[in-house]
């Protein structure tokens, strides 16, 4: 049951997808692809006859998935979360998966008082059973797991990680100094799969992707020395030789809030 009245009302959901055949996250103009945001906004809308506000906390690109991207729908109808989560995900498509629903206050923003996010990034030189392959990049060269392990490292720390940005921006006016807290590869037995992780405070469009294409890069070529790690955290850096991994290893892992933002929950 729910009822409408002239409260706004918010409802915090954590949401999974395979973003293998939508054009990312973020609403698009009619005729420029099928996003996430957009399924969810349109199923809500069918299902209560009712339009909403959604705001997501990660914009993930075109073919990136998700295991914790989370959103705030804001409404004025006041519905029980177990309710509304049961209706929606009846109606979702099969590639988005609501795994939970609170409400939240009113006041809250899945976008504010982050603490850090984790992306992961799988990649494998060969193929991979069927089940796997939708979240795994190819990579046709040889990967040094050391070489791989000691790039990953210089990235931890505070940077200026402009080089790592969309190469259609220029980024002026916005900071593109972020934090990155965590960063290391290990091997999933029994499937020829390397994993990246890579968690920080904040990340600028593509970084992600970036850090895993120069760390791939040096892993791949032995003839590129320590110098060329160190580079790309420079600003004088040719910013085309930083390639940008594929997004259909990249997984929006884990979005961790700090206490008081009503979105903690999703810890």
């Amino acid at each position: 049951m729910y009822v409408e009245d002239r409260s706004m009302h918010q409802y915090a959901l954590l949401l999974a997808y395979n973003g293998t055949h939508f054009a990312g996250w973020q609403e698009q103009a009619p005729g420029r692809g099928v996003t996430v945001a957009g399924e969810v906004k349109r199923t809500f809308i069918r299902v209560f006859n009712h339009q909403i506000s959604l705001v997501g906390a990660s914009r993930t690109d075109a073919g990136v998935h998700a295991l914790g991207q989370v959103a705030g729908i804001r409404t004025t109808l006041d519905i029980a979360p177990d309710t509304l989560r049961f209706a929606l995900q009846n109606q979702l498509p099969k590639d988005i998966y609501l795994r939970r629903v609170i409400k939240v206050s009113a006041s809250a923003h899945p976008q504010k008082n982050v603490a850090w996010k984790e992306y992961q990034y799988h990649v494998a030189r060969r193929s991979v059973m069927p089940y796997l392959a939708p979240y795994c990049a190819q990579h046709p060269y040889a990967i040094d797991f050391d070489r791989l392990s000691w790039a990953l490292a210089q990235f931890k720390g505070v940077h200026d990680f402009w080089a790592f940005g969309s190469s259609s921006s220029d980024y002026a006016g916005v900071s593109t100094i972020c934090s990155v807290t965590h960063a290391s590869c290990s091997r999933l037995r029994h499937t020829g799969i390397v994993r990246m992780v890579i968690r920080g405070d904040r990340f600028i469009h593509h970084m992600v992707r970036r850090i895993v294409g120069a760390a791939l890069r040096y892993a791949s070529y032995p003839e590129l020395d320590e110098a060329y790690i160190y580079s790309t955290l420079t600003r004088t850096v040719d910013r085309m030789i930083i390639p940008t991994a594929s997004a259909a290893g990249l997984v929006l892992r884990k979005i961790v809030y700090r206490e008081g933002e009503g979105y903690e929950w999703t810890s």
